[in-house]
């Protein structure tokens, strides 16, 4: 998954075409935008999927400290950070610090909306996990922490994501890897250029609630089908 921000990957993936090698202080940025974001679901996750007043909410339990702009050399996002509407959040790297490449003021920004990873699974789907819930439900929220532990391997190891859910596992950032029905395995594939992923529910599981084939799907790029 990668942090898409408004203007945010497709610009540098254009850009990169059309040039030696991308910015590294925008891919620097876009990185650290990208594990605050990831920072904010796991809190959400454990606060009734609410976000936080503040950044600093998030050290030292979901960030060791809050990652800096490379271009800055300092945190550029707290300043910003907003809650919006009680189920999203923006935020961006304040300052002039990639106007050299092309970006504007204030750029790249981060939002709930535009942030086609954890985050697109906005924190509403938590209310979905009473035991009332629909299997379907259910393997949304699967979803999301397969997607979690997805994001938080791939900041540790350089962006690339595992080749196995398995990894995962053995790696702890998830206790085990969920099934559908607690039976059927996640299907799990690989993207690259850029690194990505794709996951989703096997066959026909949630036919019963009028979900078609392979669905629930999660996308890296694309987010979450959702019908």
């Amino acid at each position: 998954m990668r942090c898409v921000l408004k203007r945010g990957l497709f610009f540098l993936l254009l850009t990169a075409s059309l040039t030696a090698a991308p910015d590294n202080s925008i891919l620097g940025c876009t990185q650290s935008l990208k594990s605050i974001a990831t920072s904010l679901e796991m809190y959400a996750s454990d606060h009734g999927g609410g976000y936080p007043a503040s950044l600093k909410e998030l050290t030292p339990t979901y960030l060791k400290s809050i990652p800096t702009c490379p271009a800055a050399r300092k945190d550029t996002y707290s300043g910003s950070w907003r809650v919006a509407g009680g189920e999203g959040f923006y935020m961006f790297c304040a300052g002039k610090n990639h106007a050299d490449f092309g970006l504007k003021t204030n750029e790249p920004t981060c939002s709930a909306r535009h942030y086609l990873g954890p985050a697109s699974l906005l924190p509403r789907l938590h209310k979905l996990q009473d035991k009332g819930a629909k299997p379907v439900a259910r393997c949304l929220q699967n979803l999301k922490n397969v997607a979690t532990a997805l994001e938080m391997y791939a900041s540790d190891h350089n962006g690339h994501y595992p080749e196995t859910l398995k990894q995962l596992e053995q790696a702890h950032y998830l206790h085990a890897v969920p099934m559908c029905l607690d039976k059927d395995a996640y299907r799990y594939r690989v993207k690259t250029r850029p690194d990505g992923f794709q996951l989703h529910c096997p066959g026909r599981n949630h036919a019963k609630d009028g979900s078609p084939r392979d669905f629930p799907t999660y996308d890296s790029e694309k987010g979450l089908r959702r019908e």
